[in-house]
């Protein structure tokens, strides 16, 4: 369907990556426009920052995929007690995109910043933003000058189950 629909995935893992990329060598694919998930300090989706060489290498060796964006998302951008580690998952995703970058030549979107984030910390916009709970009516921005109105009700599924190391946080606002 993603290919019927012209649609552009997100790759979040190395296993996704595989598939993806050998379902587009049975199609005879080449050049599919992907968008790449870097997991910065969620630990939710997205390749962790000790396997940045191995989407690199994983780049490298495929001609069917090409990187449209590449993206994370921040733990607590709502939260100013947070701003250390929300600054610090900037610094990782900077580095992390700038050896992507030279690695495979070519320039893609950044986009880190959420709803909250797009509003309190504006030089994480990068080359774009994702509002995300913003567009249903949540303003959790503590700005409270910015009125939202309700729009939609979200129902999801586990996606996925991840091992973390101990000590580390999950979720957002760390907790």
């Amino acid at each position: 369907a993603v290919i019927q629909y012209n649609l552009e995935p997100e790759i979040y893992s190395e296993h996704i990556f595989k598939s993806f990329d050998s379902f587009l060598d049975k199609q005879g694919l080449q050049f599919y426009p992907v968008h790449i998930k870097l997991d910065t300090g969620m630990h939710r989706l997205g390749f962790g920052m000790n396997e940045i060489d191995e989407l690199i290498s994983l780049l490298k060796s495929s001609n069917r995929l090409v990187v449209k964006s590449v993206f994370s998302h921040l733990v607590a951008g709502e939260d100013i007690n947070e701003d250390a580690f929300t600054l610090l998952q900037a610094e990782r995703f900077k580095e992390a995109c700038a050896k992507i970058k030279s690695a495979i030549g070519y320039s893609f979107i950044k986009h880190l910043s959420n709803s909250a984030a797009s509003f309190r910390l504006p030089a994480l916009q990068f080359n774009m933003v994702r509002l995300g709970i913003g567009l249903l009516g949540i303003n959790s921005s503590g700005n409270n000058k910015i009125s939202l109105q309700p729009s939609t009700t979200l129902k999801t599924t586990v996606a996925q189950v991840r091992k973390v190391n101990s000590g580390d946080t999950v979720g957002y606002n760390r907790e």
